[in-house]
């Protein structure tokens, strides 16, 4: 809940300095590289588990699939996250009470998964996994 509405600030400090600056995007890029430089770099800023799945699946040309839903009585959410790796599915599953954060950790246990497949078989291309 925090993460939204601290984008929320950034979002409406990027829309202030756009404006004042006449919409001149390079301004925008210098005041925000200053403000943002002791917090966020690429090295500190971690990937999102489905694009880093995303990417990697794309990287090594592994079909990924698109995630299954299923809803409860009491809307709680169970994310089938799969990858087809030549011609084996390997799955991962999670709970939640949103369709996001089941999401976002089957993808975390999948990409660990693959990590340890990765390591321990032929099957699969080493793979480095930052999550």
């Amino acid at each position: 809940m925090w993460a939204q509405s601290l984008s929320d600030i950034v979002e409406s400090l990027a829309g202030a300095v756009l404006l004042d600056s006449g919409f001149n995007c390079d301004t925008v890029w210098r005041v925000f590289k200053k403000l943002l430089a002791p917090l966020a770099t690429a090295e500190t800023v971690p990937i999102e588990p489905s694009r880093e799945l995303r990417e990697l699946c794309d990287e090594y040309k592994f079909e990924n699939r698109k995630p299954t839903k299923i809803k409860d009585d009491n809307n709680n959410v169970l994310t089938v996250v799969t990858v087809v790796v030549n011609g084996k599915e390997i799955s991962e599953t999670a709970w939640g009470t949103k369709g996001t954060s089941a999401k976002k950790r089957a993808c975390v246990k999948l990409l660990k998964t693959l990590k340890v497949w990765s390591q321990l078989s032929s099957f699969l291309p080493l793979i480095y996994i930052t999550s």
